[in-house]
């Protein structure tokens, strides 16, 4: 028993000199406290990947955006574009429709291609890749079946355009046709287009009707350029004239060269704006206008006819045949024979002017005589319109590849002054005073087309010279095949001064 209550007190001994112990402890000031456990930071999300491209080379040409989602590459036009090597990165998957890319994969270029870049995330972003030969947009035209010809139109083709600054314009449901008389006879074909709906079109305003002209005979490319040049310095006269921009195209995968991507001489508000005809505008007044005629030795319109006095052969190009009434057809070749009539008879300026615009028929003259252009001596490519209740106008201007431009001599001649209706009014002694007074009116400008020239040789030398090897130049009707591509734009700017000074003198001396 003593043994036991001995345990027991060595027991509760201890135990009060621990809790002493812990107590002095707790007590004692040189005692560090317990270190702070800072809070857990709160971990951000890892930002998620964009489906961007960050290198994209084709043949080891890196490829630049021009918009949003385009790329273009500019290639050597005898490379192999079916067999390209393409090399990319971003942050995911790059695929071509249902293939994956990898280094090894190689790409068909002859049509633009969509790629696809798809992140870990799922986020995916498509970007259209299109090769381009010169500085010069290109526009890659498919169709579903060969165009063979100017009569009947291919439908359900595709339209892409790329420049260096702006995403691809694409067009579905557009239709091309062969256009052109001699011209489509040519090696190198020029193409009519129509779109779908009213689209602008490089800067162009929107129509559906537009054309891909060839140029072929015309180893400058630009002498349609040049006259429409002209007519744009004498709108106040001429009105409309056609806008155009120098393209290269891409056909059914093939490159085909440089081509003028041009308006139509269409009636419109944006193109030749006078009114247009409907089938029931037969009265009086709706009857007068309005009438797009074309002079031409073809005389391959539906509607036609040729003059009492002249014979002279008149196409009607609108209203067309789907319009055009009895009543219409009357009533414009009756205007026309009236013209012929009082012309023959003899008559005022202040009579005739009731009759056509002067102002239009003397700027017409000037162009065209400017231009070195005989045309309308047989005639071909002669343009005049007439809006309701208005007179006949002279345009626009129209076809100018062939033999213009061309004398650089001084042994100049006129060359049209006694075309069309021009002999008869050229013996108004009136009219050769508005002559004088609007060339007069108009030189300041004219004489500014030199440097168009020189512009538009800068703009499109490249794409001109590839143009080329595809397509050499005819020595005839120009006698430019020899020379190169430098010479001949010189000989054509030299041409002009020439005719420009050799007019100066002669009107000045009428």
């Amino acid at each position: 028993m003593t043994k036991r209550s001995s345990i027991i007190t060595i027991l509760t001994y201890a135990i009060i000199l621990c809790i002493s112990a812990m107590t002095a402890c707790a007590d004692d000031p040189t005692t560090p406290d317990a270190p702070e456990i800072p809070d857990t930071p709160e971990l951000t999300e890892p930002q998620e990947a964009e489906p961007v491209i960050n290198i994209l080379t084709v043949n080891g040409v890196e490829a630049q955006k021009t918009g949003d989602s385009t790329y273009t590459v500019k290639l050597a036009y005898d490379v192999d574009i079916r067999h390209l090597s393409l090399k990319a990165e971003a942050p995911g998957a790059i695929s071509i429709g249902d293939i994956t890319l990898d280094e090894d994969t190689a790409i068909d270029l002859s049509q633009p291609l969509t790629l696809t870049v798809t992140t870990i995330d799922g986020k995916s972003q498509n970007y259209i890749l299109a090769v381009r030969y010169s500085d010069l947009p290109v526009i890659y035209v498919e169709t579903p079946k060969e165009v063979t010809g100017k009569d009947d139109w291919v439908k359900n083709g595709r339209l892409s355009i790329f420049t260096d600054t702006t995403d691809v314009v694409a067009l579905e449901k557009v239709q091309y046709k062969g256009r052109g008389n001699t011209t489509w006879s040519y090696a190198k074909k020029p193409y009519a287009i129509k779109l779908d709906s009213k689209t602008e079109i490089l800067g162009m305003p929107k129509h559906k009707r537009w054309v891909l002209l060839a140029n072929y005979l015309d180893k400058t490319l630009m002498r349609n350029a040049v006259a429409f040049e002209i007519g744009r310095a004498m709108s106040d006269g001429l009105g409309w004239t056609p806008r155009g921009r120098f393209v290269d195209v891409v056909f059914n995968g093939n490159f085909i060269g440089n081509y003028y991507l041009c308006e139509q001489i269409k009636i419109d508000k944006n193109r030749v704006n006078i009114t247009e005809i409907e089938p029931d505008d037969t009265d009086d007044e709706s009857r007068t206008g309005g009438y797009l005629l074309e002079y031409d030795s073809y005389f391959d319109e539906v509607n036609k006819f040729r003059t009492d006095l002249r014979n002279m052969p008149v196409n009607i190009k609108d209203p067309d045949e789907d319009v055009l009434t009895s009543v219409h057809f009357e009533y414009i070749k009756d205007y026309i024979n009236d013209l012929e009539r009082s012309l023959a008879t003899g008559f005022s300026l202040s009579d005739i002017s009731g009759v056509i615009d002067v102002n239009s028929f003397i700027d017409w003259w000037i162009a065209n005589e400017l231009l070195q252009n005989s045309e309308p001596c047989h005639p071909k490519s002669c343009y005049f319109h007439k809006d309701r209740n208005g007179a006949l106008r002279a345009g626009p201007l129209w076809d100018y590849d062939y033999g213009t431009l061309c004398n650089v001599s001084s042994n100049q001649t006129w060359l049209i002054n006694e075309s069309l209706y021009y002999k008869e009014l050229f013996t108004s002694p009136d009219f050769v005073a508005r002559v004088k007074e609007r060339w007069l009116l108009h030189k300041p400008a004219l004489s500014a087309i030199p440097d168009f020239i020189d512009a538009t040789f800068d703009a499109i030398r490249e794409s001109a010279e590839i143009n080329q090897t595809f397509w050499p130049t005819p020595d005839f009707p120009n006698f430019e095949g020899a020379l190169s591509y430098r010479a001949a734009v010189d000989r054509l700017r030299a041409a002009y001064i020439a005719r420009f000074n050799w007019l100066d003198t002669k009107i000045t001396a009428l």
